[in-house]
């Protein structure tokens, strides 16, 4: 069978079409070097499919790099470690190589053998393999997270290629020196993975021995190549590690190396025997032979082992309860976007909580042990709210239960974790690692309502009423929801500290998943004196069975408590506890119409006819818990649900609907989590948005908000006539440009659809969370949905010219005069400019960077970034930082000026080809270059060297997205590449943090924004949920306004501070209204790096989000210039 390898990279080590199998190898097998003309054993296809040997392979891709004179010798010296040890040499010793105590570095197949990593005590794998990659590999694994998860393992997949011109170390580096830094600081040991363990892991590896263990890189090379054989064959990585060690001056000597020179194919010293397995030669010829993600015939026996590994392991549950909640999710019966917030797999509690007091107070116990007090650590955002500052948890050591008690705890936790409801505690977070699920939970401080019976007796016939109802809606919610409680008794409800709320809890002997009214549930599970009579027959034999009507008799029971103070089926506990127990469930189990009728004599006459129905012995003739809340006796209670003082009015119903429906898909995610979390809410207005939703759910009465109910009481509200004015003008906004508007009787139904379709969707109903997520008060929403409208036009010069790379940039600027006003205004400062006055400036005119002109005829790049970098290289506390900025703006600009390397000022002529230009912004300079740090724009000049123009990167999408061949490369690439949501929380801000702190992860990160979060709202998931943005052009306020100690703020009361201030200008305010927002394009709508691109040149922003609408969070950054990183071999 015939493979056909195309490739369109023509530098890239592969033909650009080859058809056939690669040619047969022989152990030693000979060739003619077509480079040098000898013969030689070890060899692979250069760039014009020629057999060179290793040497001529060397000088190929060295002349391709053009590497600078002393990366050249760098070069040189790594030569002489890595060429002169035979492929031959792989994988000597125990495998995978160890090369820290802590740190180990192994292929696919030892990644995914779990054994071994269990064996080797591995409890982290970094793998830099890309997502694609892997996919058509294992295609049999679709979630790497969760496989590796369910053996509690951390997995942490960074994208990368094995090609000669990726940048690895400065696109993979960074997200692994954190993920490396944090396996070191908790003690997990860490296997750094790739396909073969050769490139992309071993110059991972390279680069931590260097900068975090002081090695030269001569020494971290020979010290990994002694453990896992002869390692970078890629050029092109060598090239990067000799750039990293010259910045860190660790180059290192090569006198031990020299006695190698000329010996090529020797062994390196402290050799030990090489193992048997893969030949390291044919991967690399493979490598050379192949398009990049293709699995080829040699590679089957590789894959098919790994798949044979993963299959024969049948890798355990994910978890105690993640199956069951997997199941939930396939269902819809949970929302992904709160189960986010929820859920925390392999986490302990405590590395977010805290106990309230040492020793921990005590409020409960169960049959898992006490129920002790806690709150979380983060306390600056939680303050205001004291009624769920402090939580409840419950925690069950896994290794000391039954099987029965664990399917006790999985039921409570997953039932828990798919209720919404005012009348049912809240469950905030669940925890579980190997030895413990502890749940966190709604703390109410009332007391428990059996704690009330006791303390003031029966209940008086108007305080009956106002609790019967809510505990009546708790019950038909479980009920509709398919969950019948089986333990419903006086202790199971509970008091908010208001002492009025009532609210359900416990649903550890609860069952999901019926519906129905056919008897299917088994088994006697409850309470002694609250078991149905069908319960205690079930209990005898498994003849017979129950159904959800058993949790009505229960309530029934409860009923008859609170309105005699006494248990209905109780007995003092004589000299044999047995014989009271045994008497209990035979009164129960021959319960008949006259014992009820006794028990209700004392009651009501309207009480009793409530429950004698409750009470009834046949289950088919009790009601369901609606039907009793359409029993007249409780219609007055009912009745004012429908108008409760504390409810918004409907104007501002309308309002925050309106709001909502015009809110980004990340402000919604946002504010969802928060109605999840309401401590972040005034309690006081919490309560008023609670009493909004049980106004709606008084109509409909199933704990959710359907259309039809919001239509009625919307209707029914907007009676009134400034109501009904007002709503005229609220649904201007929403409705088609041909609606006659507004008769004189009510609101018109089509226009009422059209906001609840502009908030829902197709959704036909609102949960609670998501109801009170819609009321909640609009936040500064400062992203975008992404749309599909594209730029202005976006079609060459000439229709019938071509796309040509070699072409002088001169060609281009006429278009770029046309379509990119930051080419031609370029702002210039002398460099004795004040740095205050230059600020200034560029805040007046908006730019975000700028030119710096020396006398001696050079220049520079100002950017913020100068100011921020500068900033934290002396400031280490916030009062420290208002005194630094402070003298820093009255620096001259001059010294400041890419004080960060941020942009390094290197110009080329108008008559420089294309490619070159892109290369030299992507930071690849020509052989013979100076010039040290980034490129991220490209001054042009003519040939009198005057400036004439600068090339930045949305230049570069600017001239791509015109021409078929730059297009149909960026079409073909998935936005998922930018998918970091694994890694986005660490460059993202707390809101409680220090500015300072946001200003700090965006120097390490070298980014230009952050997103703003909270560690409680996102979870942990992966992604965050973001209410805002920083900036470092937020400096520009902090310095044109003389607010200096705006630096010691907290990141929220800083943009609190920060929106006043734009507030004032209203130039600002003007350009706000022109500019975009910050764009989020969604990678799960088949966005690719073209869509990306487009809403780049579009919205004129530096960068946009990306999102995730299976978990509602942001889940990466991307900026022009990491499209061009993403693209550029394959476009140049």
């Amino acid at each position: 069978m015939l493979a056909v390898h195309i490739n369109f990279e023509p530098h890239a080590r592969y033909p650009v079409l080859l058809v056939g199998k690669p040619f047969p190898r022989t152990p030693h097998q000979v060739e003619i070097c077509q480079g040098c003309q000898a013969k030689v054993q070890e060899y692979a296809q250069g760039a014009r499919a020629e057999i060179l040997c290793r040497l001529c392979l060397r000088r190929e891709d060295e002349g391709l790099l053009a590497p600078a004179e002393e990366e050249q010798v760098g070069l040189d010296r790594l030569a002489t470690v890595l060429d002169t040890v035979s492929w031959k040499y792989w994988k000597p010793g125990e495998q995978p190589a160890q090369i820290l105590d802590w740190m180990f570095l192994g292929d696919l197949k030892e990644a995914t053998n779990f054994e071994l990593l269990q064996q080797q005590n591995i409890r982290a794998v970094l793998n830099l393999i890309n997502w694609w990659e892997l996919s058509s590999r294992l295609p049999e694994v679709s979630d790497f997270t969760s496989l590796y998860s369910s053996h509690d393992v951390e997995f942490l997949e960074v994208d990368s290629e094995d090609r000669l011109f990726f940048n690895i170390v400065e696109k993979c580096w960074p997200p692994c020196e954190a993920f490396l830094q944090r396996c070191k600081a908790y003690g997990q040991r860490v296997l750094v993975n790739c396909k073969a363990g050769h490139n992309r892991s071993a110059c991972m590896c390279v680069c931590w021995l260097v900068v975090h263990e002081g090695m030269t890189l001569m020494d971290a090379v020979e010290a990994i190549q002694c453990r896992r054989g002869t390692i970078l064959s890629n050029h092109g990585f060598r090239l990067q590690l000799v750039r990293l060690a010259l910045r860190y001056k660790r180059l290192g000597d090569v006198e031990f190396a020299q006695k190698w020179a000329g010996h090529v194919g020797r062994m390196p010293r402290s050799l030990v025997k090489p193992t048997s397995g893969t030949r390291l030669d044919s991967i690399i010829h493979q490598k050379r032979m192949t398009v990049q993600y293709d699995i080829k015939p040699e590679d089957e026996n590789t894959a098919s082992s790994v798949r044979t590994s993963l299959q024969t392991m049948r890798p355990r549950k994910l978890s105690l309860i993640s199956e069951e909640v997997h199941n939930e999710l396939n269902q819809r019966a949970l929302k992904m976007e709160l189960l986010a917030c929820l859920y925390h797999r392999g986490k302990k509690f405590l590395e977010d909580y805290e106990y309230t007091s040492h020793p921990p107070t005590v409020i409960g116990s169960g049959f898992s042990g006490d129920v002790l007090l806690c709150r979380r650590r983060e306390r600056a955002a939680v303050q205001q709210n004291k009624e769920t500052f402090e939580r409840c948890v419950k925690s069950f050591d896994l290794r000391r239960m039954s099987p029965e008690k664990l399917d006790k705890l999985k039921n409570e936790a997953v039932i828990y974790l798919s209720l919404e409801h005012p009348h049912i505690a809240r469950l905030f977070d669940v925890y579980e690692d190997e030895e413990q699920v502890s749940l966190v939970m709604q703390f109410c401080s009332g007391g428990t309502l059996e704690h009330a019976i006791r303390t003031q007796g029966a209940f008086s016939e108007s305080q009956f009423q106002e609790i019967a109802v809510p505990m009546l809606l708790a019950v038909n919610y479980i009920h509709r929801a398919g969950i019948v409680h089986r333990d419903i008794k006086p202790r199971n409800w509970v008091y908010e500290a208001d002492g009025a709320t009532i609210k359900l809890i416990d649903f550890g002997f609860s069952v999901k998943g019926f519906l129905g009214n056919e008897g299917c549930l088994q088994g006697c599970m409850g309470t002694l004196g609250y078991l149905a009579p069908e319960v205690v027959l079930a209990g005898l034999s498994t003849d017979n069975a129950y159904t959800d009507k058993c949790d009505i008799w229960s309530l029934g029971v409860v009923f008859l408590e609170l309105l005699t103070g006494e248990p209905a089926f109780h007995r003092d506990a004589g000299q044999c506890d047995g014989y009271t127990e045994e008497v209990v469930l035979r009164e129960i189990k021959e319960v008949t119409e006259e014992t009820v009728e006794k028990m209700l004599e004392p009651l009501p006459k309207d009480a009793a006819n409530l429950l004698r129905r409750m009470l009834h012995r046949d289950p088919l003739t009790r009601p369901s818990a609606a039907e009793c809340l359409e029993d007249p006796y409780l219609a007055t209670v009912r009745d004012r649900l429908k108008d409760p003082p504390r409810a918004l009015p409907v104007r501002t119903i309308l309002d925050r609907f309106r709001a909502h429906s015009a809110a980004s898909r990340a402000a919604r995610a946002w504010l969802l989590a928060v109605a999840r979390s309401p401590t972040y809410l005034p309690w006081e207005e919490f309560m008023a948005l609670r009493d909004t939703f049980k106004m709606f759910d008084a109509h409909g009465l199933n704990g959710s908000l359907k259309f039809q109910t919001f239509l009625e009481v919307i209707q029914k509200k907007s009676q009134d006539s400034p109501t009904r004015s007002y709503w005229a003008s609220s649904l201007k906004n929403v409705r088609e440009e041909e609606d006659r508007f507004m008769t004189a009787a009510a609101c018109p139904h089509d226009s009422i659809r059209r906001l609840w379709r502009a908030v829902c969707g197709e959704q036909d109903s609102l949960s609670y969370c998501e109801f009170l997520a819609v009321l909640l008060p609009p936040i500064e929403d400062v992203f975008e949905d992404a749309t599909a409208t594209e730029p202005e036009d976006l079609s060459p010069l000439n229709p019938k010219e071509q796309w040509n790379p070699s072409k002088p940039i001169s060609s281009y600027i006429v278009r770029l005069k046309r379509t990119s006003s930051s080419f031609w205004s370029t702002q210039t400062f002398d460099e004795h400019t004040k740095v205050r006055d230059a600020v200034a400036e560029m805040a007046r005119t908006h730019h975000r960077w700028s030119l710096v002109r020396y006398a001696d005829g050079t220049h520079k790049f100002f950017d913020y970034i100068d100011i921020n970098h500068k900033l934290l290289e002396t400031a280490r506390s916030a009062d420290q930082a208002a005194r630094t900025l402070e003298l820093l703006c009255e620096a001259s600009v001059g010294s400041l000026a890419n004080c960060s390397g941020n942009c390094s000022f290197v110009p080329a002529t108008i008559d420089t080809p294309v490619r070159e230009v892109f290369k030299l912004m992507a930071g690849r300079r020509p052989r013979g270059s100076s010039s040290q740090g980034t490129l991220r724009r490209v001054p042009l000049v003519d040939a009198e060297g005057k400036l004439v123009g600068i090339f930045a990167a949305p230049d570069f999408l600017n001239l791509a997205l015109r021409y078929t061949g730059p297009t149909a490369v960026l079409k073909s690439l998935s936005a998922k590449v930018f998918d970091r949501r694994s890694t986005i929380l660490q460059v993202s801000v707390q809101q409680d943090e220090p500015l300072l702190h946001a200003l700090q992860n965006m120097k390490v990160a070298d980014l230009t924004i952050c997103p703003t979060t909270s560690r409680e709202l996102s979870g942990d998931l992966g992604g965050v949920v973001a209410s805002n943005v920083v900036s470092v052009a937020d400096l520009k306020w902090i310095i044109c306004s003389g607010r200096f100690d705006a630096l010691g703020m907290s990141v929220c009361d800083f943009l609190t501070w920060r929106t006043e201030a734009e507030s004032h200008s209203l130039d600002q305010i003007l350009r706000l209204q022109r500019l975009r927002r910050f764009n989020v394009v969604s990678v799960h709508e088949g966005a690719s790096l073209h869509t990306l691109a487009l809403r780049l040149i579009a919205s004129k922003l530096q960068r946009i989000f990306l999102a995730s609408d299976e978990i509602a969070r942001i889940v990466g950054i991307v900026s022009s210039r990491d499209i061009l990183l993403q693209v550029l071999d394959q476009i140049v």
